[in-house]
């Protein structure tokens, strides 16, 4: 079915004004996605009106986009059609806070930055440091990560319950309220990294942790790659665990104030304040005879960290690698090969790598599917994070998903027959 016509966006419109409110609904937002102008932007304040928000759209036949503070529209493939946005905006409170069970129950549009204040001074901490300052809700939607997850994980390791809507309008939920309470299939982890194509996630429940003591960053750094890379080896190979640990190449270092060498290794420890004394001379130990330098960044957590983490900001591409950790550092070559300008920054620990390319031209998709085809060929997948819209129709965001495609083609057929939910967004065009 094509998009609405005048009249029938009018009748929505009035409809959903009745159901939330007209101050809640906005005719002809200034938004884009994808090139699209959406028809209406509508907020709901709870998730029993989100329900009835998409009760309303399945009914006229409505595409809907859910959003939360409108930072990652664009994110996935080009959508085929955008008319209403469903931006969960308002719904920013905590339902309900247990700090003596570590969990914590939050609506979905309560930015990351809000939930972080507020779990921190009960001395605990959700250790997902994202890009941006998205809401709780995108983070999940997107199973968005950062510098952090090599030593501690995704959206996956700490979600344990979901309040969801379908394009019906039908509340579900998933998983529960205490941290063990799965048996059977985890259907938390279907809806984590579904990118709103789904259900609409109006409600998390999420397991915390204690905030640590301390936390460390040692910078490495060499005019010649291989004695950095070298030592990131040792540290795999070793029984040091840290937080993070990051290859960055001279652009990115150039960036982020760094000395410009080649390679800079960064190394953070987040424990005991007597644990990372500990760690900190292993490491040096583990150094050995390598030519490079091994100095404490100041401040690391409040600046480099989260500039690492928005690698993307100010540029017009950005590329993220997936490979077998044996190989990052053989993909990072690849990608510097192909686009020597770039900034990168390496993930040792869980074989990720992100890139930021400044030029959005024509003349970059071939070099994008060329990258694709290397990455592939060492049993990696590289997808398209951020890019204008003929790039990402060009080179696909997701690249060959393979077999499993007819199985989530089959789940999305279950819950969104008709595809009115961020159609087209997700892999193979669902």
């Amino acid at each position: 079915m094509g998009t609405l016509v005048e009249t029938e966006a009018e009748q929505l419109a009035f409809t959903l004004e009745e159901a939330i409110g007209p101050e809640n609904v906005t005719r002809h937002p200034d938004l884009q996605i994808d090139g699209l102008n959406p028809r209406l932007l509508v907020r709901p304040g709870a998730r029993s009106e989100v329900a009835l928000c998409l009760e309303i759209c399945s009914r006229r036949k409505a595409r809907v986009i859910p959003a939360g503070l409108m930072t990652w529209l664009d994110c996935g493939n080009p959508v085929r059609s955008a008319e209403v946005v469903i931006s969960l905006s308002r719904m920013n409170k905590v339902v309900e806070y247990s700090p003596a069970d570590l969990t914590i129950w939050a609506e979905a549009g309560i930015a990351m930055q809000d939930l972080s204040r507020i779990t921190k001074a009960e001395n605990q901490w959700l250790p997902l440091d994202p890009p941006g300052n998205g809401t709780l809700g995108a983070v999940v939607a997107c199973g968005s990560s950062g510098p952090l997850r090599f030593g501690f994980g995704s959206p996956r390791d700490y979600v344990i319950g979901l309040r969801l809507a379908d394009i019906y309008g039908t509340e579900t939920k998933s998983g529960g309220r205490v941290v063990k309470n799965v048996a059977g299939y985890d259907l938390n982890k279907l809806y984590i990294g579904s990118f709103g194509t789904l259900t609409v996630i109006t409600e998390v429940i999420l397991k915390l942790r204690p905030v640590p003591e301390a936390s460390t960053t040692v910078i490495s750094s060499s005019s010649d790659p291989d004695p950095v890379e070298s030592l990131a080896s040792r540290i795999m190979a070793s029984k040091l665990r840290p937080a993070s640990l990051f290859v960055m190449n001279q652009g990115l270092s150039a960036r982020l104030g760094l000395e410009t060498h080649r390679r800079t290794l960064l190394v953070r420890f987040v424990e005991s304040k007597a644990a990372i004394d500990e760690e900190v001379a292993n490491l040096e130990t583990l150094r050995g005879d390598l030519d490079c330098t091994l100095t404490v960044a100041q401040g690391a957590d409040g600046d480099l960290w989260p500039r690492i983490a928005d690698l993307d900001a100010g540029q017009a591409v950005a590329l993220k690698c997936s490979v077998a950790v044996s190989r990052t550092t053989r993909a990072l070559q690849m990608c510097e090969k192909q686009f020597p300008d770039c900034i990168a920054a390496a993930d040792i620990g869980m074989g990720l790598i992100r890139i930021g390319i400044g030029s959005g031209d024509l003349e970059i998709i071939s070099r994008i599917k060329l990258l694709r085809s290397e990455i592939e060929s060492i049993g990696g997948t590289l997808i398209i994070e951020r890019a204008p819209s003929f790039i990402k129709l060009e080179a696909d965001v997701w690249g060959n998903p393979g077999p499993q495609l007819t199985i989530m083609k089959a789940i999305k057929q279950k819950y969104d027959p008709d595809s009115l939910l961020s159609p087209g967004r997700f892999v193979g065009g669902i």
